[in-house]
């Protein structure tokens, strides 16, 4: 019994190589209904657990929603990003097609329908590996975060 727990706790604290953590994004496919479970099975509880992000932005550009993602800890230095799923009511739940990194920032890209392209898309649900986020769009298709304060404000 002693053994099986020091083998699930080493197991479960192992770093998972960056080829090898790649390796698992490109494989994983979580679903909407068991997205946190998926996400820590696929990729591993270490790797899951430590995703912090905050989301900066969404914004419709024609046929694809893209959103930004600003990440802290260790997925900020990483050069692969963590899928995340998007639900709208014009496309449903889907997986991210894209990830751009720029330094800590990810745009993750998600694309419309055809046969949905120019309808307006008024709210979307993101799913991440550390939760999970309901914004609503303005009617030009956009959301941003508001700005931080700053620490010492202009006088």
């Amino acid at each position: 019994m002693v053994v099986a727990a020091l083998f699930l706790f080493s197991a479960c604290g192992t770093v998972v190589p960056e080829d090898e953590l790649a390796r698992r994004v490109r494989a994983s496919h979580p679903t909407w209904q068991s997205y946190s479970e998926d996400i820590k099975a696929q990729l591993g509880a270490g790797p899951a657990a430590e995703w912090e992000g905050s989301l900066r932005e969404v914004r419709v550009e024609g046929d694809e929603i893209r959103v930004v993602v600003a990440l802290s800890g260790p997925w900020a230095k990483r050069t692969v990003a963590a899928p995340v799923l998007l639900n709208d009511p014009v496309g449903g739940a889907r997986q991210n097609i894209t990830a751009e990194r720029d330094d800590s920032r990810v745009t993750y890209g998600f694309t419309l329908p055809a046969s949905q392209a120019g309808l307006a898309v008024p709210w979307v649900e993101l799913k991440f590996p550390n939760g999970e986020r309901r914004v609503t769009l303005s009617e030009k298709g956009t959301w941003s975060a508001p700005a931080k304060p700053t620490e010492n404000p202009p006088e």
